[in-house]
């Protein structure tokens, strides 16, 4: 979903992450986008989590299940940069 800055909402509840291993960019610059249902990803294998959310200038809340695992050694460099607020709240 890179770069697709007039995308202004996503269904994501039949994603099936269970083997992702890098998800790097995957909504970088989505910047219309204000809030995200990941609840259907499992993180479990991701490795590289890199710029995921970078300027997402709009994005707020990420709702996400006990199916989100960030393990220690996973890459997250910047993966919030240049978010629209100070913070993004992650239920």
């Amino acid at each position: 979903f890179e770069e697709c800055s007039s995308l202004t909402s996503l269904d994501l509840s039949n994603f099936d992450t269970s083997q992702v291993t890098n998800m790097e960019d995957m909504f970088k610059s989505c910047s219309s986008l204000t809030n995200l249902d990941l609840r259907s990803f499992d993180t479990s294998k991701v490795t590289n989590m890199r710029y995921m959310f970078d300027s997402c200038s709009k994005l707020t809340k990420i709702t996400v299940s006990n199916k989100w695992v960030i393990k220690s050694g996973t890459l997250t460099t910047d993966m919030f940069s240049n978010c629209g607020t100070n913070h993004v709240t992650v239920v």
